[in-house]
């Protein structure tokens, strides 16, 4: 959603993350719940964009299996104090799953 409102200057941070990608110097994990949240018309050149990148290698698509569910839940129960949605605990689950290095968000919750 940041990439499409453009807030804190996400379309070049986020440009520059997939230039990174395209030269094999990161991967990027994503939960496969992230197909789903993209469905609004105001978003549909992102959607696009997704869709285009998703098929490439450098993406690291995380199921969202029965045991990252549970993780989320957890997750969810211990950071109850900071409002974190089970959506976004999804996300991070998939990605301490995945054990990324880093955890890449423009979500307040997660800024806290």
């Amino acid at each position: 959603m940041a990439w499409n409102n453009n807030e804190f200057g996400a379309k070049n941070i986020c440009t520059n993350i997939l230039k990174e990608a395209e030269q094999g110097k990161i991967e990027i994990v994503l939960s496969t719940l992230v197909l789903a949240e993209f469905v609004s018309q105001e978003i549909k050149q992102f959607d696009i964009m997704l869709n285009r990148y998703m098929r490439r290698s450098m993406f690291i698509l995380v199921p969202l299996s029965r045991y990252i569910a549970e993780q989320a839940r957890e997750l969810v129960r211990k950071y109850r104090d900071y409002r974190l949605k089970g959506s976004d605990a999804v996300h991070l689950a998939s990605a301490l799953y995945a054990q990324a290095n880093f955890f890449f968000t423009y979500d307040g919750v997660f800024l806290r």
